[in-house]
């Protein structure tokens, strides 16, 4: 891993690094995806050639360099030789966030970003076919890569790529292999736009961060600097590295791979099969790669541990796995031991990369409470501050605002010079607000305990969601717990507290309210205690396409079913 990572500054673009990989390491393995045991694998040379004809396919019908393309196909091989011809051919690669049945979330960032085309299946019926379909101009052909598209709402976006597997013609795997098109390599320039990543969307329509190839490289060298500091994971790269979350986000895009030539392992995702998203068919696949590494996000990391307790399988632990995406309890970090020598805990977003860090040990383990994120990284500063924007003692709750080398400098919004969703995000003198509400301890380390959009306003009091969730969370047949505001005429937002029971503990409401009963009495000055007025218990949360429990979606069913009118 050392070896590729100092030459990065002689190859300063993912276009470049992608060519060394290829000319300096043909045979080595980049991507190898697994559907339904079949093992698929995709070489630096196979890699680059694939994307590079693609590229070529780009540019005979008229895309350009820093032209927008968007992607909204799964994680699957399509997926990487699509991101990787975009990149190769110099334009710019969007995630496409398709959740909205209007389409309205992803016509609103493709108008922003004046978008030209969108990479879906168009094939299957799906999100992608139910909403660029009716805007395609003359009949779909199955033999026709090209759709052109007419949209009122996003005039810019005038053609969709259509990749599809099933059909009597050939696939485009299968078209790139067999044609003789010379691929395209298109160096770039490092402050050329290489990616835009799309927000969560827990505030509304996704937000757009761009990334420059010079930012995409240094964000991850940064990274890289700070493993290669924890002396049991210097030679991680060197073996297979499983990573679970959406190519498509920050967390997910390949940029170790791109770059370090770092081996990644995942599962195709191209049929939308539930199955491989089980822990037995994620455990099955490190296992047989002997991953040494790996990033998982918490709902598949409760899924994985709880087929290794029914099984018994824990023959086999990886050296480091990196669990991030949502605030993370002190129960979770003690269960992922099973699996995991050690653990990597980040605190990071879109907008920044990462922003603190720390690798746990279980002998280490009584040093951190629940939310632990790690000290701040090397090249970011980080406060914590309060209503007043002053900063916080050690242990008391405040916003979290970063500054730093690879902060952002404005959402993406190419119809505007400045994107108005940028505007009071930033201080007069530079710190972003990450809308994040944590402290620091005594030793400098972050806890990150929620967004303020998730604090609670009860009566006279706001609610630190954290806080009460970590109490029920002591019940043992409790496995987690999501709490989220229900409206009120009086109170202005009730307490609504959705459960994941343990598996087969039969968990019930009413066993719920008599241990919440006794978490806290009223202080006199409330009518009643500040635990949950109601309770769900649920199966599974609804997720965002990030992967993370959707409060945003929770708290519209708690509104929905127990919402006093």
């Amino acid at each position: 891993m050392g070896s590729t990572l100092s030459r990065i500054r002689d190859h300063n673009t993912l276009c470049k690094r992608l060519k060394f990989l290829a000319d300096n390491f043909p045979d080595r393995e980049l991507f190898i995806f697994y559907n339904h045991g079949i093992r698929d694998v995709y070489t630096s040379t196979q890699l680059f050639q694939l994307g590079g004809k693609f590229a070529a396919l780009l540019r005979q019908k008229g895309f350009q360099r820093q032209d927008v393309i968007a992607n909204a196909l799964p994680n699957s091989p399509e997926r990487v030789v699509t991101e990787v011809g975009i990149i190769l051919a110099g334009c710019v690669a969007m995630n496409a966030p398709l959740l909205l049945a209007d389409g309205s979330d992803f016509f609103e960032v493709a108008k922003k970003a004046r978008c030209r085309a969108v990479v879906a299946d168009l094939q299957d019926k799906g999100p992608a076919s139910t909403l660029f379909l009716p805007y395609k101009g003359g009949a779909l052909s199955s033999s026709k890569l090209f759709v052109d598209l007419n949209i009122d709402s996003a005039p810019e976006l005038t053609s969709a790529i259509n990749v599809f597997r099933d059909g009597d013609t050939k696939t485009l795997l299968e078209e790139l292999r067999s044609c003789e098109l010379d691929t395209v390599f298109e160096p770039c320039e490092p402050d050329d736009l290489v990616k835009v990543f799309t927000t969560s969307g827990s505030t509304g329509f996704s937000k757009l961060v761009s990334q420059t190839h010079d930012v995409a490289i240094h964000s991850w060298e940064g990274y890289v600097d700070f493993l290669e500091t924890q002396a049991p994971v210097k030679e991680l790269g060197n073996y297979g590295y499983y990573n679970d979350t959406a190519l498509g986000w920050l967390v997910g895009f390949p940029f170790g791979t791109f770059v370090l030539g770092s081996k990644r392992v995942l599962s195709d995702m191209w049929s939308g099969d539930a199955q491989a998203r089980s822990g037995a068919a994620m455990w099955e696949i490190i296992r047989t790669e002997k991953c040494r590494s790996s990033t998982i996000m918490p709902v598949n990391m409760y899924s994985i541990l709880e087929h290794v307790r029914k099984t018994g399988d824990d023959s086999f632990r990886m050296s480091l796995s990196m669990v991030c995406g949502q605030p993370l309890r002190k129960k979770c970090f003690q269960e992922a031991f099973t699996i995991s020598e050690r653990l990597l805990v980040v605190y990071g977003l879109t907008e920044v990369g990462h922003t603190t860090g720390g690798i746990l040990s279980e002998k280490q383990l009584d040093e951190v409470q629940d939310f632990f994120c790690g000290p701040v990284a090397d090249h970011l500063s980080l406060q914590v501050v309060d209503k007043d924007e002053k900063e916080c003692a050690a242990g008391k709750v405040g916003t979290v605002r970063v500054k730093g080398k690879t902060l952002f400098s404005g959402y993406f919004n190419q119809l505007e010079e400045k994107d108005p969703a940028t505007t009071g995000q930033f201080s007069e003198d530079g710190w972003f607000d990450t809308n994040d509400n944590g402290y620091f301890d005594g030793k400098g380390s972050l806890y990150v305990i929620g967004r303020n959009n998730d604090v609670i306003t009860y009566g006279a009091c706001l609610v630190y969601p954290g806080w009460l969730e970590q109490k029920i969370l002591a019940h043992p047949k409790v496995r987690d717990v999501c709490l989220v505001p229900v409206p009120h005429p009086v109170l202005h937002q009730d307490i609504c507290a959705c459960v994941l029971a343990a598996p087969d503990s039969q968990l019930t409401q009413d066993e719920l309210k008599h241990f919440c009963a006794q978490i806290c009495f009223s202080d006199g000055h409330e009518e009643k205690p500040l635990i949950p007025t109601y309770f769900m218990i649920m199966d599974q949360y609804p997720l965002t396409d990030t992967g993370k429990t959707s409060r945003k979606e929770l708290r519209r069913l708690a509104a929905h079913k127990f919402g006093v009118q």
